[in-house]
């Protein structure tokens, strides 16, 4: 009995030193300013990128106190910028705890990570933002911070002291700046032609390969802007819905599908597709995803397209030119061929009838 009683004497006086010693912890952390020391970033900070072509930046967090859950709400002017995607991808915050929602030019969503310590260092990835511009000029994307919440991995107290802002800068295609001009000095008219015609983009026709437009009405005006080695497909939903596309050239047993995948409900979407090889066929398989748990809907569309770069006439005109005059040339040869035929027929007859007058 007496060592049951030296027993629970123990443990109460350790329960009372570990209660103790979380209360000093806290105190401390309280006190060396555990509320103003996290900061949030943009890298890069400033976009320039031509109108309606996707820009991408990161959203990375300097943490000195060790973070376990971030939760931000971002702002933009949605008349001038649109969400095209939201990638975690290597983010130091590796769990979802509130699902990316994008509304009225308002962006949020919820990441934890489980680390022992959470997060701390000068440079962690929370995540990618993809935007594209809809109107030419600059604009402004901020963090709200009073809204927005880094939560330190003890405490649970918000360490968000301040965020940076990123500017996006939209240019009209005709503006595309220094280095585009690739044909040295002498430039006038005809060399800004060719370098126009070297970085423009030419719209292509999307070829369905097995199937038509899902009948659910879900899916409508798909659409793609296709140069040598990049693609981008938009298309537009009847609800908000994210997506999965697969990728890849015609003969997929030469190299494997690539994949894109937004979990960002919208209606009006754009998938990028880089590093494309030069007068290739490619194949792609577009999903649906819902905006409650991301699971795919079973209504794949299947379509393709070619790349720019088989020729020059390839690069000038994606579609194939009509000849407007082969209808001329063919009623003409049609015509003479009448033509022939009538004389040939009215002279034989001519010839037969005076020899049956010779024989009278």
């Amino acid at each position: 009995m007496k060592r049951l009683r030296g027993i629970g004497i123990g443990l109460l006086i350790t329960v009372g030193l570990v209660g103790s010693l979380s209360t000093e912890l806290r105190a401390q952390q309280s006190n060396s300013g555990v509320n103003q020391t996290d900061r949030l970033f943009f890298s890069p900070s400033s976009l320039s990128p031509l109108l309606s072509q996707p820009s991408t930046t990161t959203i990375r967090l300097d943490s000195a106190q060790g973070v376990s859950i971030v939760s931000l709400v971002l702002n933009y002017p949605a008349e001038r910028l649109r969400v095209t995607a939201v990638d975690f991808s290597g983010s130091v915050f590796e769990e979802e705890v509130e699902p990316v929602t994008d509304t009225n030019g308002e962006l949020r969503f919820s990441r934890a990570t489980f680390q022992e310590n959470g997060y701390l260092g000068g440079d962690g990835l929370v995540g990618r933002i993809s935007f594209e511009a809809i109107a030419t000029g600059e604009s402004s994307v901020t963090v709200a911070v009073d809204q927005s919440e880094v939560l330190h991995y003890i405490t649970g107290d918000n360490v968000l002291a301040s965020a940076d802002r990123l500017t996006i800068a939209a240019q009209a295609s005709g503006q595309s700046g220094s280095g585009n001009n690739q044909s040295g000095g002498g430039g006038g008219a005809g060399s800004n032609q060719s370098s126009n015609k070297k970085t423009s983009k030419r719209s292509s026709t999307i070829t369905p390969i097995e199937i038509p437009l899902p009948p659910s009405g879900r899916l409508s005006d798909i659409r793609a802007t296709v140069d040598q080695t990049e693609a981008t497909i938009a298309w537009q939903t009847s609800e908000a819905y994210g997506y999965r596309l697969l990728f890849g050239p015609d003969q997929t047993d030469l190299q494997p599908e690539r994949r894109l995948e937004q979990k960002v409900a919208l209606t009006e979407h754009s998938a990028r597709l880089s590093q494309l090889t030069p007068c290739t066929t490619y194949r792609f398989t577009l999903n649906l995803l819902t905006a409650v748990d991301w699971s795919v809907i079973d209504e794949p569309y299947q379509a393709s397209f070619r790349t720019l770069g088989c020729d020059q006439s390839d690069d000038a005109v994606t579609l194939p030119a009509i000849d407007r005059n082969s209808d001329g040339r063919r009623t003409m040869a049609l015509f003479l061929l009448g033509l022939f035929i009538l004389t040939a027929t009215t002279t034989y007859l001519m010839i037969r009838r005076r020899h049956r007058g010779v024989a009278r």
